[in-house]
């Protein structure tokens, strides 16, 4: 060690005062490298160990802090210029660790110590995020992970019911998907759409949106395939009523086509064929007829007479209709017929052509009605 240090590692002389030291300090500092550590923790050291041995400028005597007491520092303000130095010892540093020619690429990570009176706690999944994961690419992430393509496609599916108005677009998407199509989950999601549809509709008899018809009918076909729709979703409550107004809301040209449409129509024509030739029949034995002229007369007379009273039994439904609803009887009748009468009940509120005849059957009891109170009377 040189008996010139700190002040040699700073560029001074000899012993020189506390503002001599950080001038050199600053000087020394722009001509080393910073980014050595050994030549700047040198330079640190021997400017830390000038201050301690710098000679103090003539001030007023300060009175000594506690601190200073108990380290031992008081009365150097009191030393002359020309006072010995006090001897300073240069700290000694470890030698300098040579970098290794190799360094591997990945190092091991430190282990951690395990405890072993305690059991290790599993890994907890993390929840899916629906964030930034479009519909279209569900199919593909559940044939690599089904779990959390299933989780997103339920988040989607909760948040496209949760809004006042509901995201027909989204449902319609989600429920196009490939995963949609298994059994299981179709049926789930089937029972949901009913139990969002009862709970935010005050009076399911009169219907909602259109656009949520649409997506329910082309997706599960509640209006018609009822028989089919009854099975799935078994009993609940307001059926009837929701699938009445599920009914009316969605439009005919958006309904899929029915192979037993054109069916319907043949076997329901025929049905009221036959109705019209028994009241026919029933009023041949009325008038005695003369010619063929008299049944033609009778046949025209007669239709006119059915289309008279069919309208007078649509004008009657309409304000017992209204009348029940003004009362809030309609529910009850509603159920009380579905309870009697479950299959024809069904018919009515899918099937347009059998409501038609249902008008037509109950004309001709109206009919038949009249014609024994003028034969009888």
């Amino acid at each position: 060690m040189s008996p010139r240090w700190p002040w040699s590692e700073l560029g001074l002389e000899k012993r020189a005062t506390e503002r001599e030291v950080k001038r050199a300090y600053a000087a020394r500092l722009k001509q080393i490298d910073r980014n050595d550590p050994d030549a700047f923790g040198a330079l640190r050291d021997a400017f830390a160990a000038a201050k301690t041995g710098a000679l103090k400028e003539k001030a007023a005597p300060k009175r000594p802090r506690m601190a200073d007491i108990v380290e031992g520092r008081t009365g150097l303000d009191s030393l002359p210029d020309d006072a010995p130095p006090i001897p300073l010892q240069e700290p000694l540093r470890p030698p300098p660790v040579q970098p290794e020619t190799h360094v591997p690429d990945t190092a091991p990570e430190p282990e951690t110590p395990v405890d072993p009176g305690k059991h290790p706690e599993p890994a907890q999944p993390k929840p899916a995020q629906p964030w930034g994961i479009a519909i279209g690419q569900l199919d593909a992430m559940a044939q690599e992970d089904p779990a959390k393509a299933q989780s997103i496609f339920q988040t989607k599916f909760n948040d496209a019911l949760r809004n006042t108005y509901w995201d027909t677009k989204a449902l319609d998407a989600l429920l196009s998907l490939d995963m949609s199509h298994d059994l299981t989950l179709r049926r789930s999601l089937e029972a949901h759409l009913y139990d969002t549809l009862q709970t935010r509709l005050k009076d399911p008899e009169t219907g909602y949106p259109t656009e949520m018809a649409v997506v329910i009918e082309t997706h599960f076909q509640w209006a018609t395939d009822g028989v089919g729709a009854s099975k799935r979703l078994g009993w609940r409550q307001d059926y009837q009523l929701l699938m009445y107004g599920h009914a009316r809301s969605v439009p005919q040209t958006s309904r899929p086509v029915s192979t037993k449409t054109s069916k319907n129509k043949e076997t329901y024509f025929w049905h009221k064929a036959a109705i019209f030739a028994v009241l026919w029949l029933l009023s041949l034995s009325v008038q005695r007829m003369r010619g063929p002229e008299d049944y033609v007369i009778q046949i025209i007379a007669l239709a006119v007479l059915f289309m008279f009273l069919r309208w007078l039994t649509m004008l009657g439904i309409a304000v017992i209709s209204k009348l029940a609803r003004t009362l809030r009887l309609s529910g009850t009748a509603v159920r009380l017929a579905a309870w009697a009468f479950p299959a024809t009940t069904q018919k009515l509120n899918t099937s347009a052509e059998f409501r038609k005849l249902g008008i037509f059957a109950l004309t001709a009891v109206v009919a038949v009605i009249l014609y024994l109170l003028d034969k009888y009377a």
